[in-house]
């Protein structure tokens, strides 16, 4: 059958009207709509810099001085930060607990981590270890035995290191000659020391035993020989130490075997004015004439915590002997086992030539075990003495001995 020319008419116009209209912009992008110039990936309209494909949003922050990120900061966390560490002393190691991650650091900075105490410039990893209660090297498995130093009131400490060390053949001979405090840290010292100025000579270990200051039978192992001084002595051991030659009332003699403080003027007589402290010290096993293990001519003793013992003398006083126009105090102190001819503990006998008698005070002394032909405890002549203890055991006189009375 054939179609009509009226039907095909309608059906060419019917397909016509659904195709495209001519001139429509449908399918064609023509506007003007934002760019990506360098082509990162956003566009102008959200990059804070369309001519640089390293800044866009969430990019990452380099070293550049430029906001990578479009956050308006610069350099915030950068990935390519170096971190560096605080030097508050500058001895050039950086303490661990002040660190630095940046682009740029504060001057003074520097890249080590190692310090353990950046408040001291001689306390680092490089440092050597001195004699001072610091662990200056930053190495807790070294210690400071053998070791020594002084430090002077008037400036900063000075190293002595090993050089008191010596040996029993070959004591060192050494002086301290300003005011100020001499410390020996753990171990033996054969030394054969003279205090000639106001000082203290203390020893740093947990107990007196620690630290031991060997005479090596050469002289007195301590010795001051200087009118006005007051000098102290702690924390150690004095031993082996075989007196000084002196003048003593008429004739010489070796005195102070351990200790020994001599301050009268040996030329007119009279006595000056020195006064020697011992806190916490054992004198042992010295020998002398004359005060064995301890002995003032001329200055005043003050001596606590202390223990002195088993020193030999050939005259007087096997543990302490003073020969002073001063008083002299003893609290908590055991004098034990010394030896004499005469006095095996102790002698003390008033020389003030003006006649003043002088107190002697006694806390908590024990007097035992001690030896002479005379006399077996101790004599005190010309002072008032008090004596006092809180338990018997812990005060008083007992168990010496002499064959002679």
């Amino acid at each position: 059958m054939k179609c009509k020319p009226i039907i095909l008419g309608l059906l060419c116009t019917s397909i016509l009207a659904c195709g495209a209209k001519p001139g429509s912009d449908e399918g064609d992008d023509t506007g003007a709509g934002a760019e990506d110039a360098d082509n990162d990936g956003y566009t102008s309209d959200v990059d804070c810099d369309d001519s640089d494909a390293a800044t866009y949003p969430d990019a990452d922050e380099v070293c550049d001085g430029v906001d990578n990120d479009c956050d308006d900061e610069v350099d915030e966390d950068a990935v390519d930060a170096t971190t560096t560490y605080g030097d508050a002393d500058g001895d050039g190691y950086g303490d661990p607990n002040a660190e630095n991650i940046a682009c740029e650091h504060p001057e003074g900075n520097v890249e080590d981590n190692t310090d353990c105490d950046d408040d001291k410039p001689f306390v680092n990893p490089g440092a050597t270890e001195i004699c001072d209660d610091l662990d200056n090297d930053c190495d807790a498995s070294t210690n400071e035995d053998g070791l020594a130093s002084f430090l002077p009131d008037s400036g900063n400490l000075v190293d002595l290191g090993s050089d008191l060390k010596g040996s029993a053949g070959s004591p060192v001979q050494h002086m301290v000659s300003e005011k100020g405090e001499l410390r020996f840290c753990g171990g033996t010292y054969f030394v054969n020391l003279e205090v000639a100025h106001s000082a203290t000579v203390v020893g740093t270990g947990a107990g007196p035993s620690d630290v031991v200051l060997d005479g090596a039978a050469n002289g007195s192992t301590l010795k001051m020989l200087t009118d006005g001084v007051d000098f102290s002595v702690s924390n150690l051991t004095l031993t082996n130490g075989t007196g000084e030659l002196a003048v003593l009332i008429s004739g010489e003699e070796l005195m102070g075997g351990g200790l020994l403080c001599h301050s009268t003027d040996e030329n007119s007589g009279s006595v000056g004015a020195s006064r020697a402290t011992l806190e916490n010290v054992i004198v042992e096993n010295n020998s002398a004439y004359h005060g064995a293990g301890v002995l003032s001519v001329g200055c005043e003793l003050d001596i606590s915590d202390s223990v002195i013992r088993s020193n030999t003398s050939g005259g007087v006083a096997g543990g302490v002997g003073a020969f002073s126009a001063s008083g002299h105090s003893f609290s908590n102190v055991s004098i034990e086992n010394n030896s004499a001819v005469a006095a095996g503990a102790f002698y003390f006998w008033n020389l003030d030539p003006d006649g003043t008698v002088h107190a002697f005070n006694l806390d908590e002394v024990t007097v035992s075990g001690n030896e002479s032909e005379e006399v077996a405890g101790g004599a005190i002549l010309g002072l008032d003495t008090i004596w006092s203890g809180s338990t018997s055991t812990g005060s008083g006189v007992t168990g010496n001995i002499a064959p002679e009375g």
